[in-house]
């Protein structure tokens, strides 16, 4: 009698594989919903011939899993403020978002916070994805389609920016909750790509997530070895893949084989895969290792022969496979930034992956990364597994077969009422019914804690508390002043005692940007001894970029962030910044050391063209504030912004404190633009009109004095904010800049770009055209021009009609090249 041969999963779950049998009914209805999801995508991509069908065919059974089964988020009011968050950070795969709201009937929510029955994503919506005025873009954007948590595309922006959601659940939870009211502490998810993880930015915002042991943040990698320049590790070092056995017909893949299946095991058994993490868990690995030998007798010289390969010769014997771009542990980096990480195998098992997610939901103190290996294009007969699946449409007949494959009806745009029915009841269950209960416990909060109520219902409503000003005090005049990083600073903190939910920090530079909130907790995990998580000053470490991202992740979650570097480093931080205006988040970024005046620290600190990079950027409202009460203003103007992100560009000299009694009101920045200080009399109309922001205002006032001197009807402008200036009815704007005056002077330690609308062809600007150097201060001003003979002498030329031409800038330029000694 031939003996049976036992396979790793006989030995793992049982002879007969004694699992709890699953309903049938429920089965059907999973593989409906899920094959559904897929049919979908492959539709709309194929209709608008553009668009990425591989990665939601993949991953429609870990979405499926994950929100019929675990997240708790009702469609019936998706913006229920203790909702669990889904980030598609793979936001090249957004029909399945699309195919995710459509079916489970999520509801439009209008502008004014409203749900107004309507589905967020109807079947017409599908059929024009990818089209004018869609509510399915290319990418999902947040505020243009409901139950889109965060705008994403951008590769890794996603995970970053959920971070910051899972930072907000925290700091919620511990400022707000009590012992009979837990009303906050959603968890967050996010769907990954190997384009994510490959990105920089997700290792700065993984790391710190480990490091503030965020316990409530699942990040689920896509771990389908594909990007667009092709297959991430050739198929040819996996020969189980094209054996007709199924067990490897080489030691290297019997080996790859057995490592897989073993971790697929754990994971079904509960166990957490990071076999490095806990010695308990090096002995469930070696366990499940043993049974190899059984398989297949040893490893056919690849490991010990008797004990089962060890665990340096499983690793030595995966070979060198040929990765285009990446070939590091990328389980074993996230166990090193202190993350729980699980594998599931195969995406298309709802059972492991589920029991995946439960096991985040135990996870008490750590981040949970869950790899999850799938198969792009899952099911398509020629591109399942190509990276030609990723980016465009699989063609007709592909689309046809594949749907064969998937027993579903060759139809396009087929939802059927089943389908729907199956999905919307799990997310009744679950998410509907969390949702009323948390309502219910938020009235009974608000009777038992009136005050905490209050503040929970302004913040939600981005409302600000009754005399949120009442800290404020203005400056007294002061020759000798003070570095406008230091005014703002005091004025950060006038608001931080009037705006309870302001909170943010550095990238590890709080005592230079002095943006620490005075009095307040640092945000650290409790066990840390160094803080709590309510605490409202944040530390993001060396990390511009993940700082940007884990803001909007804070603002999204109604909280109002902040966070600052140096400006020259705001370049790290562009992406989330752009972000932020996309998204309409009231972000504040702070950026101080903004000029030439850095001083000794040289080029390479002295930002130059960074205020024209961030003024170029759609939406962002930029200040550059010239003392300490235009820091006042400032702030005064940026609190009860809803929907517009700030950068503040901040000194780091002493800049004087204006004698308001001598030049005009500094509530003028409210105006982004205002007359300082003019020579013209009786209304007529000034021969010359000078205009500056920042420390340079103080070189425009001192060239005034001297132009006034000598006769010149000179006026003086300070232009804190051009966004806000060029806001402004055209009236106004005529009044400060007379068209009749066309000789115009703008001082900026900056380059020329953006100041080109006010100051006309016929206008000239002082400012930066090279980099700047390493000396002191003043010895740097003086070398790059920043001096009032410098601009009384460009005040001559304009008014004699005569302003520098182009081809002077470019002569700077070659000078400037030719400084150094050859070589």
């Amino acid at each position: 009698m031939e003996a049976k041969t036992l396979t790793i999963e006989d030995l793992i779950f049982g002879g007969h594989k004694e699992r709890k049998s699953q309903d049938e009914a429920v089965r059907k209805g999973d593989e409906l919903v899920i094959n559904c999801l897929r049919s979908l995508a492959m539709d709309a991509v194929q209709q608008a011939n553009s668009g990425h069908p591989g990665t939601p065919m993949a991953m429609a059974p870990v979405a499926y899993a994950l929100w019929a089964r675990i997240l708790s988020f009702d469609p019936e009011a998706p913006h229920w403020m203790n909702r669990d968050r889904f980030v598609l950070s793979m936001g090249h795969a957004s029909m399945l978002l699309y195919g995710l709201l459509h079916l489970a009937g999520v509801k439009e929510v209008s502008n004014s916070d409203e749900v107004t029955g309507q589905l967020a994503v109807s079947l017409e919506d599908i059929k024009e994805f990818r089209q004018f005025s869609s509510k399915c873009p290319g990418h999902p954007e947040f505020g243009e389609t409901t139950g889109v948590e965060v705008t994403t595309g951008p590769l890794a922006q996603g995970v970053a920016t959920s971070v910051g959601m899972a930072t907000a659940s925290k700091w919620l939870g511990a400022r707000f909750n009590k012992p009979e009211f837990k009303l906050f502490g959603f968890d967050v998810f996010a769907l990954a790509s190997d384009g994510d993880m490959q990105e920089g930015l997700s290792s700065e915002a993984a790391s710190l997530a480990g490091h503030l042991k965020l316990s409530n943040l699942c990040w689920i990698w896509d771990n389908n070895q594909i990007t667009i320049e092709g297959n991430v590790s050739s198929s040819k070092t996996i020969a189980w893949k094209a054996s007709p056995d199924p067990r490897p017909t080489t030691s290297r893949g019997r080996v790859l084989a057995a490592w897989r299946y073993a971790q697929l095991g754990m994971v079904k058994l509960g166990w957490n895969s990071s076999w490095v993490s806990t010695c308990c868990e090096r002995r469930r690995f070696f366990s499940a290792m043993r049974f190899l030998r059984i398989v297949d007798e040893g490893a056919g010289g690849c490991g010990d022969s008797g004990a089962g390969p060890g665990l340096d010769a499983i690793t030595g014997c995966l070979g060198k496979k040929a990765e285009w771009a990446m070939s590091e542990d990328l389980s074993t980096r996230f166990i090193a930034y202190g993350w729980n990480v699980l594998r599931v195998g195969d995406a298309n098992d709802v059972e492991a992956l589920t029991r995946a997610f439960l096991s985040f939901r135990r996870e008490s103190d750590r981040p949970t990364l869950i790899v999850v290996d799938s198969h792009i294009a899952w099911g398509a007969p020629t591109k399942q597994d190509s990276f030609h699946a990723h980016g465009t449409p699989l063609g007709d007949k592909e689309v046809t077969a594949t749907k064969h494959i998937y027993n579903w009806p060759d139809e396009k745009f087929l939802v059927p009422e089943a389908v729907t029915q199956h999905f919307r009841d799990q997310m009744a269950r679950r998410g509907g019914i969390a949702r009323k209960e948390w309502e219910k416990t938020l009235v009974n909060y608000k009777k038992q804690f009136p005050e905490e109520g209050r503040i929970l219902e302004d913040m939600i409503a981005g409302r600000l508390p009754v005399a949120w000003d009442q800290f404020c005090k203005p400056f007294p005049a002061d020759a000798k002043g003070l570095a406008t990083r230091q005014s703002s600073s005091e004025c950060l903190n006038f608001m931080g005692k009037g705006v309870p939910w302001l909170m943010g920090g550095s990238a590890d530079l709080a005592t230079s940007c002095l943006t620490t909130l005075k009095g307040m907790d640092d945000f650290m995990p409790p066990a840390s001894q160094w803080g709590q998580y309510a605490g409202r000053n944040l530390h993001f470490g060396i990390r511009e970029h993940a700082m940007g991202s884990i803001m909007n992740g804070l603002a999204l979650c109604k909280l109002r962030p902040f966070g600052s570097t140096f400006l020259v480093f705001s370049d790290y931080m562009r992406p989330p910044i752009r972000l932020a205006s996309i998204m309409e988040m009231p972000c504040i970024f702070i950026f101080t050391h903004d000029s030439i005046g850095v001083g000794e620290d040289g080029p390479t600190h002295q930002p130059v063209e960074h205020v024209g990079c961030l003024r170029s950027i759609p939406g962002l409202v930029v200040f550059r504030p010239c003392d300490a009460n235009e820091c006042l203003e400032m702030w005064k103007y940026i609190m009860p912004l809803k929907d517009q992100p700030v950068a503040l560009i901040l000194s780091r000299q002493a800049l004087p404190t204006l004698d308001r009694q001598k030049f005009a009101a500094a509530e003028g920045v409210h105006k982004g633009g205002y007359i300082l200080a003019d020579a013209s009399t009786n209304g007529a109309p000034p021969e010359l009109i000078l205009m500056s922001t920042g420390s340079e205002v103080h070189l425009m006032l001192q060239a005034h004095e001297v132009l006034a001197a000598s006769g010149v009807k000179v006026r003086s402008v300070s232009v804190p904010s051009m966004e806000i200036f060029k806001q402004q009815p055209q009236e106004y704007i005529d009044m400060v800049l007379p068209n009749a005056c066309r000789a115009r002077v703008s001082i900026e330690a900056s380059r020329r770009d953006s100041w080109g609308s006010l100051i006309g062809l016929d206008g000239e600007h002082v400012g930066m055209i090279t980099f700047g150097l390493s000396a002191p201060s003043k010895k740097v001003q003086i070398e790059k021009g920043f001096t009032v003979d410098a601009v009384t002498a460009a005040a001559r030329r304009v008014m004699s009609g005569q302003p520098r031409q182009i081809s002077s800038r470019a002569e700077v330029l070659k000078s400037w090249k030719k400084r150094k000694l050859s070589t």
